[in-house]
């Protein structure tokens, strides 16, 4: 990979801090150079088995991401089996709370959100999701509350991308599927 070179035209801010833990949580912000106003933001979760892998795998993933027009947030997580279960929902929640603080100084739109993952880091996506939707998918005192910057129902969409899933209200991801079932 270090033959590959990045696109041009984007900005890299690498390897900030956004957690407990200045060793593992750590992430980087990619956008296209010039960039004034939010972009829609891709959150980018690595994969290995929550034992291995890190960021820099999906380094240049997320530079041509940007270079398609996305704010790209791409971070590592603490892994087992050092870390127990749900420290890597926590740290995307912190990721996503961070997200909320800097989103002005890094062109980052929370209101036009989306996350993606490879492997644990798909896992690890979509069972935030569901945190993130339905209240009484987690307990309060293990995970804490996901962030609230404008509302957290407008950061998860649905799979049809057409309006927000509501938190207390889930709605199916495939309404059609569900009327059949």
């Amino acid at each position: 990979d270090k033959q590959i070179p990045l696109p041009e035209r984007i900005t890299q801010c690498r390897n900030i801090i956004y957690g407990p833990s200045s060793i593992w949580n750590r992430l980087d912000v990619y956008y296209p150079d010039g960039a004034a106003a939010p972009l829609p933001t891709i959150v980018s979760i690595h994969g290995g088995g929550y034992v291995y892998g890190t960021k820099e795998v999906y380094h240049f993933y997320c530079a041509d991401l940007a270079r398609r027009g996305f704010a790209v947030v791409n971070f590592n997580y603490r892994l087992a089996p050092e870390w127990k279960f749900p420290t890597p929902l926590k740290d995307t929640n912190a990721v996503l709370e961070w997200l909320c603080r800097n989103a002005t100084t890094y062109h980052l739109d929370p209101q036009r959100l989306f996350l993606v993952g490879d492997s644990a880091g798909a896992q690890i996506s979509s069972q935030y999701a569901a945190i993130a939707t339905n209240p009484d998918y987690v307990c309060p005192t293990e995970f804490g509350s996901v962030p609230d910057c404008g509302s957290v129902c407008d950061m998860i969409f649905n799979a049809t991308g057409k309006r927000p899933v509501v938190i207390g209200k889930p709605e199916p991801l495939m309404p059609q599927l569900a009327m059949e079932l």
